[in-house]
């Protein structure tokens, strides 16, 4: 058939009949009379003009329309002229008892499944109601779902279409009785069944029947009536319509109360089955239950399903047992165990099965989740597939939103069912499918950094979504936002005694690993790890941003770090509700001022304790109070408020990551009003920027202390001492400097110079000049600009000015006595080219910033970004000249000393972190900087060579070797090998270079101490005592950590054969049989050190990094005569 007329026809005949021809099957049946629930009455109330423009305001404009051919954009944007009118048909409708005829018309269209075209059973009715007849429809279900939810009237059991119910919640509900049941060494039988189209079979005598006993009463029960009988509906095929048909059976499709009815209409199911527990998820139901014999759960089983089939027969719902399977679910051993086991309903057996898909996640026998994690896999990898093909088409937002839409709903689909945190293997590899998400997006090599991806994208790991969602579940049921309680109960409510663990919430027992595998077991884990302060959160809008906050990586796109702190970006707000601890000073913690209780407690994720320096019940990740009154600028400055939840005493502060050590950085806003009077005491810049300036504490001051937001309380800022580091100076003229202290914070600033680049010249608005065309940094004072043939000095600026009658203004609350006080200008700038009055500071003419023409702000000069995460020493500022950082890791800068007596965390290795006992610098080993290193302990014993270079992609401390052979000639003579050699795996092979002798001390170094160096170095620097100098580094990561890739290598320095006396090598071979080759005197020489990914045989191996024991202390052949290394 081809007419489209006719095939209409042909498929609404054949829609319209398939609830009728599986009813026939029930005739005669006589349906079953209900008991009235005694006391309650349900009757439909009037509604509102104002709830009805209400619902037409919510429709969604992208649905389509039925039969009427209205729109919802039309009844969405006429809401406020329909919604009388509407609202007395919907009123009209109640009080008569008769829901609109016209409105029961429907208009379907057919979707195609699959097989056979020609076959009508192979398209699926999709039926598109009336869109204006959603407002009655929401208007009866709102006030039904109410009177059924609040007299408790639903079954316990049934989690569809229900209000704080889920498929997610139906599974771990499910799940965590089997895993209960298997942790007790019982074997569960459970049963899927699948019902023949369901909703279309629903008997209306039988629904009205259960309405009634519910409490409905006449008109109400008329209503319904009226809503479910003389239905027709139109199938449409192009422009082609079949005439209409009437259904006299089933609960309208796409309607809004159908899912309710149907909800209603198997109510009771639970009730007739007394052996088993059911789980209901509309028509989707699986019945199971436990037991130790084989023979009872079978017994117990098939009575059940006895009952059931009677109950089906009596509600004319039709049980398709070709496609309802059951399972036996326990662990492997007991299942071998089990003798043959038969399921029987309507005297037709089921089929066994050894996995099933139940609401969208595949469960098997063992509850392990592998076929479901292969299900995932294949799903996302097809997606991704098709990415992957397209992406070139695509920009990176819509590559984004393909990813968001398409594969991330996949990855988090009822996670907290099955997403085990015990079993890391089979997470991971769900974790590879975020990772390759996030490089599809950002167009980055299949090997680069996983990490440094999800980091640019501000994503979390698919383990921390995991950890957010349980959280999220168990704050709902503490809090009864969920209709479901999974029996948590706290320490307090167990015993009388006031412990630290009372907000703890018990942790259930399990008696095998199977228990240990429960969702409640991974969510209590998780609740108790919180802060008190973020249990005890009432709000679950604030509970669900600081769980966020607290997991969120600082170096995403929301977040960023401060000394060990974690701040909102800008553009991303905190409400005045949510806060935490904000500031450091004198290795103390300052919290900010908040209208909940305080955050604190260690932070869950941090293997050991806080930080030396640090506050030992501090929530040292947590975030505080920004608020975002309005950009003061357009480069995103804001209020950030330290004192509480008002904008009094608020401070201007801006985000900049370009920087060096990146923050948020106070930024003050000069507003003088009269130029000629710039150092008129009654008209002082202020607020003026505020720090101590050398050590006579010279400092800028306002004749008025600030008092509120726009003229800040100095005292106030105490607080601030270890934030910025720069300052951002901006007038009402306009002109920008950038000024950063030559070490330390500018508001901590001691001594040394104060660099500052302009950032934008600006006109004097008295003189009209041009801009400046020169910049004089050498003054007496400080620095001038020449414009208009004359030099000019009227731009704000700080010295170190040492006269007299200058009193300070101390906004950090050193000196006491000088707050308050009025200024007094001292001097006026003189020079040979100019004369202008001015307040100056000392500049020096080169800064290490570079001018970035869209925007104001500088960016450094160097290829990394260093985090900050404190885990120092005390006195260790990782953004300070005296330390820096590595793999978010504070380390002693060269030339700087830490006295034996204070430690702080130095590696980290395998998501652990390592203590120093002392870091011993002995002296200078070389003009660039080596020095000792002792990682385990306050001696020089094992200490490590270690040199600085933040010049290299990466930078950080790096491991030397100091070679000391002696005879050149004996080079590769086993007693006189190089010792210690550079240790580290090369390819999966480790054919790693050795030393004969095991390392025993400073200078003959204990090999099994490198274990600890596992995350350092980015690059190693080898040396001989014949001056031949390497610096090598791997493709990607760390040397001592590499695995697999080439090696590159550099020659810093070319040193004579001493044993030849010819000329330096002159010429560089990488790619030889075994390495790179220098050529001298006329022939190649491969004398010195290297190593390779030789695969030959006799080399042994000596790994310090403790991976294989058994290639520990072995002597070395050389089968070569030489020893390489590979280079490209």
């Amino acid at each position: 058939m081809t007419d489209p007329k006719g095939i209409a026809e042909t498929l609404n005949n054949h829609f319209s009949s398939i609830g009728k021809s599986l009813a026939k099957a029930f005739r005669g049946l006589k349906p079953t009379q209900y008991d009235a629930v005694p006391t309650l009455s349900f009757s439909l109330k009037y509604v509102t003009s104002a709830f009805v423009e209400k619902q037409l305001r919510l429709m969604k404009t992208n649905k389509a329309v039925g039969l009427d051919n209205i729109s919802a954009r039309l009844l969405r944007d006429a809401a406020n002229v329909l919604a009388s009118p509407l609202r007395d048909i919907i009123n009209l409708s109640f009080e008569k008892g008769q829901f609109p005829s016209s409105w029961k018309c429907a208009k379907v269209t057919a979707l195609f499944k699959e097989g056979d075209k020609s076959d009508k059973d192979n398209y699926r009715p999709i039926s598109i109601l009336p869109t204006v007849s959603k407002v009655i429809e929401r208007a009866v279900h709102s006030q039904l779902y109410g009177y059924l939810d609040s007299n408790n009237l639903l079954a316990v059991n049934q989690f569809g279409f229900r209000r704080a119910r889920s498929t997610a919640l139906a599974l771990t509900q499910f799940t965590d009785e089997v895993l209960s049941n298997m942790d007790k060494g019982l074997v569960n039988g459970v049963v899927f069944i699948d019902l023949k189209k369901a909703f279309d079979t629903v008997d209306h005598v039988i629904l009205l029947g259960k309405l009634k006993s519910l409490g409905l009463r006449s008109k109400n029960l008329e209503w319904f009536h009226s809503y479910l009988s003389s239905r027709y509906q139109k199938t449409v095929i192009g422009q082609a319509s079949s005439p209409a048909r009437k259904v006299s059976v089933g609960v309208p499709q796409g309607s809004i109360l159908g899912p309710l009815l149907f909800a209603i209409y198997i109510n009771d199911l639970p009730k007739v089955l007394r052996n088993t527990t059911v789980t209901l998820f509309a028509d989707d139901t699986a019945i199971y239950c436990s037991s130790q014999s084989a023979r009872d759960l079978q017994t117990m089983l098939n009575q059940d399903l006895d009952r059931l089939a009677q109950w089906l027969y009596e509600h004319k719902l039709t049980l398709n047992i070709s496609k309802s399977k059951f399972m036996l679910i326990g662990g492997p051993r007991k299942l071998n165990t089990l003798e043959e086991f038969t399921l029987i309903i309507k005297e037709k057996e089921l089929d066994r099965v050894n996995s099933f898909k139940y609401l969208g996640v595949i469960i098997n026998e063992n509850l392990t989740w592998t076929d479901h994690v292969d299900y995932i896999k294949t799903k996302v990898s097809q997606r991704l597939g098709v990415l992957q093909r397209i992406k070139h088409l695509m920009p990176r937002n819509t590559r984004e939103l393909f990813v968001k839409a398409m594969v991330l709903p996949i990855l988090d689909y009822a996670d907290v069912t099955w997403g085990d945190k015990s079993n890391t293997t089979l997470m991971n590899k769900i974790q590879l499918l975020q990772n390759k998400a996030a490089k599809l997006i950002l167009d980055m090599p299949k090997h680069s950094s996983a990490t440094e991806a999800l980091d640019l994208l501000g994503w979390d790991t698919l383990e921390k979504r995991r950890r957010s969602h349980r959280l999220f579940l168990v704050f709902k049921s503490l809090n009864g936002l969920i209709d479901w309680n999974f029996n948590f109960n706290h320490f307090k409510d167990m015993h009388d005694y006031n412990t630290r663990f009372n907000n703890n919430i018990c942790k259930p027992q399990s008696k095998r690993t199977w228990g240990q595998h429960r969702f409640v077991c991974h969510a209590v884990d998780d609740w108790n790890a919180l802060p008190d302060g973020i249990r005890n959160i009432s709000d679950f809008s604030v509970f669900r941003r600081l769980v966020k906050n607290m997991q969120a990586s600082c170096r995403s796109a929301n977040f960023l770090e401060n000394r060990g702190l974690c701040y909102l970006l800008r553009g991303e707000m905190e409400t005045s509700s949510a806060a935490g601890r904000l500031l450091q000073r004198d290795g103390s913690f300052y919290l900010t001022k908040v209208n909940h209780p305080e955050i604190s407690g260690p932070h869950p994720e941090q293997n050991t304790s806080p930080p030396l320096g640090s506050n030992q019940n501090s929530a040292v990740t947590s975030c505080q109070t920004l608020h975002n009154q309005s950009p003061t600028t357009s480069s995103d400055v804001y209020w950030i408020d330290p004192d509480g939840g008002s904008q009094a005493n608020a401070l201007k502060a801006y985000c900049d990551m370009d920087t060096y050590g990146g923050g948020w950085t106070l930024v003050w806003s000069y507003s003088f009003t009269n130029y000629s009077h710039f150092n008129d005491g009654s008209n002082a810049i202020t607020p003026r920027p505020n720090w101590l300036v050398k050590n006579k504490a010279d400092v800028p001051v306002s004749t008025n202390p600030p008092l509120n937001e726009t003229d800040f309380n100095a005292m106030n800022f105490s607080i601030w001492k270890q934030l910025g580091r720069q300052v951002l100076i901006k007038s009402n003229i306009n002109n920008w400097l950038m000024c950063h202290p030559g070490s330390g914070s500018l508001v901590d600033w001691q001594n040394g110079d104060v660099n500052c680049t302009i950032i934008k010249y600006v006109v004097d608005p008295s003189k009209s000049s041009p801009a400046p065309s020169k910049f004089l940094a050498k003054t007496n004072y400080g620095p001038m600009f020449y414009s208009s043939g004359r030099w000019s000095s009227t731009y704000y600026y700080f010295d170190s000015y040492a006269g007299k009658n200058w009193p300070t203004h101390d906004p950090l609350g050193r000196n006491e006595a000088n707050q308050k006080k009025n200024v007094v200008d001292p001097h006026a700038a003189k020079t040979t080219e100019g004369t202008e009055n001015g307040v100056f500071f000392k500049i020096k003419e080169n800064t290490f910033f570079s001018y970035k023409e869209e925007s104001l702000f500088w960016s450094i000069k160097t290829d990394y970004l260093l985090s900050c995460s404190v885990l120092c020493a005390r006195q260790a500022s990782c953004r300070s000249a005296k330390f820096l950082q590595n793999q978010g890791l504070c380390y002693l800068l060269r030339g700087e000393m830490e006295a034996s007596s204070a430690a702080g965390r130095l590696l980290q290795r395998d998501g652990s972190f390592y203590l120093t006992k002392t870091l011993h610098n002995q002296s200078l080993i070389t003009s660039s900087g080596v020095y000792w290193i002792d990682p385990d302990g306050g001696s020089q014993v094992n200490a490590f060579k270690a040199y600085c270079d933040m010049e290299t992609d990466g930078g950080g401390w790096t491991l030397v070797w100091s070679y000391s052979f002696t005879n050149y000639s004996h080079f590769n003579d086993g007693s006189n090998a190089i010792n210690p050699r550079p240790n580290w795996l090369v390819k999966a092979e480790a054919d790693v270079p050795v030393s004969t002798n095991p390392p025993l001390n400073e200078t003959d170094y204990n090999a099994m101490n490198f274990s600890l160096w596992k995350q350092l170095g980015r690059q190693i620097l080898i040396k001989s005592n014949i001056n031949n100098w390497l610096v090598c580094h791997p493709g990607r990561g760390s040397l001592v950590d590499w695995q697999e890739g080439d090696i590159n290598c550099t020659i810093i320095k070319y040193v004579v054969d001493p044993s030849k006396s010819s000329p330096a090598p002159s010429k560089f071979s990488e790619k030889t049989n075994y390495g790179p080759m220098l050529y001298s005197s006329g022939y190649w020489n491969s004398t010195y050190y290297y190593f390779d990914g030789y695969k030959g045989y006799n080399w042994p191996t000596h790994d310090p990094l403790g991976r294989d024991e058994t290639n520990q202390k072995k002597n070395v052949v050389d089968p070569h005569g030489n020893i390489f290394i590979r280079a490209e």
